[in-house]
């Protein structure tokens, strides 16, 4: 019944498995991790900005049960920097929403979004592979407006710069 109304909740071992966790634990088992880590005398990263992280904490904190630890920080910003890097879906996802939001009914042919190698392919639509430092972001994308398409190719740099040798062959092209 949980499913319907919050979604499927998976399990330690479904985490692992499906998103590539080293290791999973259940909420219930929260205490004793943090305990364990403790002992060990690590350093404890949690999410800041979570009221109810931040309420458990505190509660730990009055209890002394953090004081053998090196340093407890925040993970937030590390959090931020991950979600800058981003896969060639989310583009080609921001993209068609752009079309939608500004009145196309639909794209014009299919998006092809890809970076790295997967540039070179001629109908590439794919567009899940992730984009790595110093690739070129190709983007052949099209939005259908009132039965016209428009066409646009558009080829940048994922880290915003283009390398000297790519600076010379986008300006050839």
């Amino acid at each position: 019944m949980g499913d319907i109304y919050t979604g499927h909740r998976y399990g330690p071992e479904e985490a692992v498995q499906l998103f590539g966790a080293d290791t999973a634990y259940t909420l219930s088992a929260y205490d004793d991790f943090i305990d364990h880590r403790i002992r060990n005398g690590r350093v404890l990263y949690a999410h800041m900005g979570n009221d109810d992280m931040q309420q458990h904490l505190s509660e730990m904190i009055r209890q002394g049960r953090l004081n053998r630890l090196e340093a407890v920080r925040n993970i937030a910003p590390l959090i931020g920097e991950m979600r800058l890097i981003k896969d060639e879906y989310e583009v080609e996802a921001a993209i068609e929403y752009v079309f939608r939001k500004n009145g196309a009914q639909q794209p014009g042919f299919e998006s092809m979004v890809a970076s790295g190698s997967k540039t070179t392919i001629m109908h590439y639509h794919h567009n899940n592979e992730k984009m790595e430092e110093g690739d070129l972001l190709l983007m052949d994308i099209g939005a259908e407006y009132d039965h016209y398409t428009a066409d646009v190719t558009r080829i940048i740099p994922v880290n915003g710069t283009f390398s000297k040798e790519q600076a010379e062959l986008y300006q050839l092209v």
